[in-house]
């Protein structure tokens, strides 16, 4: 020890205090005290955000049928199997004038067992609704409004009778008899509803529709045989597909007669190929209801999320509500919530609970770092959590 002491206090003559201290620190092995408490983790949460079209598919479809409906002749009867068969909804105009009482407890009773078939509106009277005034065509929208009403069928959609729906004080008639989208006959530009970043249409009440008549019949038809940007074929049809898929937007097709006939607008065995084709892609098919109720709730949705951690910040619960502010009772349209969960939740079962009595909705797995789960915007209480 006497050595060790001479050996410093003659390092400190020659060098100085601070080249001793830090030879005899280099010497020395410090342990740190241990902290007083322990050191907790960032707080974990997750990363929520509401897919453009549900389930989180790419784009969106509606196959639209402007030649209403029975279900009693051969031809509806084979197009009803391949849409059954299928699982492909497809919209079906309602021209109220033309059906009797007979039609409407058709429609009544036969709507609820065929969720692959929707309507919407096509006029009271099948009349150029541009050629009138604003007040007479507000009428003629207000009586079909009404009449599908009386059968329980919830006016949404609507399609003008030969696209005429040019006019503004058209487009405004319709709004204002309760319509919430109206659909034109033919596209310019692009046929793609929504593309890219866009949250809602330029005009929900001028929506683009690609024209489906097989080439025999537009030739025949003096209103079609110059008429441009309509689709005869599959093969036609898979590239305005392609671009609705790769842009992210919504496509309405719009057919007229589809038969097995030699003469009709559009062949049976082409329709079936146009359905294989739109089914391969990643597409939501449902009906025009549907997609507007859809697209207007996440265009108005608005989200609040709370979290519960443990003492070391690890994610014990996520609380989430949507909100639309919209009327429940129309705006049912369930919306799909993809999330970024942290490491700690993957390949996990995790449970989604609803209401503050936590009812059990729904087990998702994250197998990788995100997944799916589906909310009402109506401000709920949802609750994720692991499974216990």
């Amino acid at each position: 020890m006497y050595n060790l002491r001479a050996a410093v206090f003659r390092l400190l003559i020659r060098y100085g205090i601070a080249a001793v201290l830090s030879v005899v620190t280099a010497s020395c092995v410090f342990t740190a005290s241990p902290p007083s408490h322990p050191i907790s983790m960032p707080y974990e949460t997750i990363q929520f955000s509401i897919a453009k079209w549900q389930n989180n598919h790419r784009a969106a479809v509606s196959l639209t049928y402007d030649h209403g409906w029975t279900g009693e002749n051969p031809a509806e009867q084979d197009v009803e199997r391949l849409l059954k068969d299928s699982g492909v909804v497809m919209d079906f105009d309602v021209t109220t004038s033309y059906m009797g009482a007979r039609q409407y407890a058709y429609l009544r009773d036969s709507l609820r067992p065929r969720p692959y078939i929707s309507f919407f509106g096509h006029g009271h009277w099948h009349v150029n609704t541009d050629a009138l005034s604003e007040d007479s065509a507000r009428k003629i929208f207000r009586q079909c409004y009404d009449s599908m009403l009386s059968v329980g069928l919830r006016p949404i959609s609507y399609a003008y009778p030969g696209g005429y729906g040019y006019d503004v004080k058209t487009r405004r008639a319709c709004r204002d008899a309760g319509f919430l989208s109206a659909r034109m006959f033919a596209w310019s530009g692009s046929p793609c509803i929504m593309p890219d970043s866009m949250r809602a249409p330029e005009d929900w009440f001028a929506l683009p529709t690609l024209p489906m008549f097989g080439y025999d019949w537009q030739r025949s038809d003096p209103l079609l045989n110059n008429a441009t940007g309509i689709v005869h074929t599959t093969e036609e049809l898979v590239p305005f597909l392609d671009e609705t898929v790769q842009r992210g937007a919504w496509i309405i097709l719009t057919y007229h007669a589809i038969t097995t006939a030699p003469t009709t607008t559009y062949r049976f065995e082409d329709f079936k190929r146009d359905v294989s084709a739109v089914k391969t892609r990643n597409f939501w098919i449902a009906s025009m209801n549907t997609l507007t109720l859809y697209a207007t709730e996440r265009a108005k949705a608005h989200m609040e999320t709370q979290y519960e951690h443990d003492e070391l910040g690890a994610l014990q619960a996520a609380v989430l509500r949507v909100e639309d502010n919209l009327p429940d009772d129309l705006y049912s349209v369930p919306l799909t919530v993809c999330l970024v969960v942290p490491t700690s939740w993957r390949n996990r079962a995790l449970v989604l609970l609803e209401g503050n009595d936590l009812t059990q909705r729904d087990t998702v797995v994250c197998h990788a770092d995100s997944c799916m789960i589906t909310v009402l915007p109506n401000n709920h209480r949802y609750t994720l959590r692991p499974a216990r």
